[in-house]
Parts: structure tokens; C-alpha cells; sequence
């Protein structure tokens, strides 16, 4: 597979572990934004497997799971309703 994904490019390996991205660059902002939000995604699952991993029966874990889907639904739905259409 290939290590280019869309406009994306990895860039090597630091000492460190971690890619480090040129600085003033439109894809090293590219490639903050994808690692800010790829690290705000696993927060927000950690977050919700640790609600999971609480709930003492595999019958409180879907139900406690509906209820978090739902209430994504709900944020979905207000925020839906603030976006204005842009038909092209």
C-alpha cells in the first residue's frame, strides 16, 4: 500500500517516533489538523468504550450504548438545523 492518501504526505520518522511536518508548510498544517482531529476522535471513543466498560450486564452496555447514540443523533440534529445549504 501506498503511504500517500489523498493530498496527505508522510513525512520520515523523527528520533522520537513521531512525523514531524515542515514547518510553514500548507501540508504540514494539513497534517497537524489531520492528527488534531484523528487524537479528538479517540478521546471521544476511549471516553465512550471506558461508559461501556462500567456498565455491569451486556443488556446495560446496548442499552447504555442506544443512549449514546441517540444523544449523537441529537447534537447531529442542532447542529444540522445552524448549517445553511450551499448548492452548487
Amino acid at each position: 500500500m501506498s503511504p500517500r492518501r489523498g493530498r496527505l504526505r508522510l513525512v520520515p520518522m523523527s528520533v522520537a517516533g513521531r512525523g514531524r511536518p515542515a514547518p510553514d508548510d500548507e501540508q504540514g498544517a494539513v497534517y497537524t489538523a489531520f492528527w488534531r482531529e484523528r487524537a479528538r476522535r479517540e478521546l471521544v471513543l476511549d471516553s465512550i468504550k471506558a461508559s461501556l466498560e462500567e456498565q455491569p450486564s451486556k443488556a446495560a452496555v446496548r442499552s447504555c450504548a442506544r443512549n449514546w447514540v441517540a444523544a449523537v443523533l441529537a447534537l447531529a440534529e442542532d447542529v444540522a438545523k445552524n448549517k445553511t445549504e450551499h448548492s452548487a
